[in-house]
């Protein structure tokens, strides 16, 4: 959260962000999306930690069989600060819309990556290309 707070146009949009007046995704979604303005205002303001125990609740509710998970004891499991992220984009791109491409997230992280495939053996199969959209760069780093 910390990390997406250091963005300034996120920033400002989560802030003048009002759930009452956007009807885009559901109940649910505005909910979230409300509950991470009211920590964006938090973070802005209190110099106190911050625990956004409602926003995780309310993920748990959300995405049960990422972040419903618990242990033995009914502890809730740490999750991956990747799940995380994603869940946070996704959300916020169904809730906090733009005018210029429609939402917040792909404005600002959204990117097309191209693809293209040939075989190294014949020339005789044809290249393919493909375009995908994303919002996340994964980058697998592998062990020495």
């Amino acid at each position: 959260l910390q990390a997406l707070y250091a963005v300034p146009p996120l920033r400002k949009a989560l802030l003048d962000y009002d759930s009452g007046a956007h009807t885009e995704g559901s109940s649910q979604e505005r909910g979230l999306s409300a509950l991470i303005h009211q920590t964006f205002k938090d973070l802005g303001t209190k110099a106190d930690a911050l625990e956004p125990a409602s926003l995780f609740m309310l993920l748990r509710v959300m995405y049960p069989e990422t972040f419903g998970k618990t242990t033995q004891g009914g502890i809730p499991q740490q999750q991956d600060a990747d799940e995380f992220l994603r869940a946070l984009m996704l959300n916020l791109s169904d809730t906090v819309k733009t005018a210029s491409s429609g939402n917040i997230i792909d404005d600002l992280f959204g990117f097309t990556m191209k693809t293209k495939l040939r075989c190294l053996e014949t020339d005789a199969e044809p290249e393919s290309t493909s375009e995908e959209q994303h919002r996340v760069l994964l980058c697998h780093m592998g062990t020495p």
